[in-house]
């Protein structure tokens, strides 16, 4: 699903430098972790994806656990975004 927003070109996937391959997501267990260009409507469909996997694997997201990092936007757009997913 997320593979498919990413080739769609919905889903901006992140580079770590500018030969490595991208990174849209990396999955531990039961842990999940996002990477994404940092805007509104990526959280959006960052969001679609997070409630679609929820209803896939019967899980749901643990609000108090889930962060939302970023070296590259402020503090109030942080906050936007992680109210937008609900986690702030």
């Amino acid at each position: 699903m997320i593979n498919e927003k990413v080739l769609s070109k919905e889903w901006r996937a992140i580079k770590l430098s500018r030969k490595s391959p991208i990174i849209s997501h990396l999955v531990f267990a039961d842990d999940l972790v996002l990477f994404s260009e940092e805007s509104m409507e990526k959280a959006d469909i960052m969001l679609y994806c997070l409630q679609k996997f929820c209803v896939i694997l019967r899980q749901s997201v643990s609000k108090e656990n889930t962060k939302v990092f970023s070296n590259n936007f402020g503090f109030q757009v942080r906050n936007q975004i992680k109210s937008r997913l609900g986690f702030g």
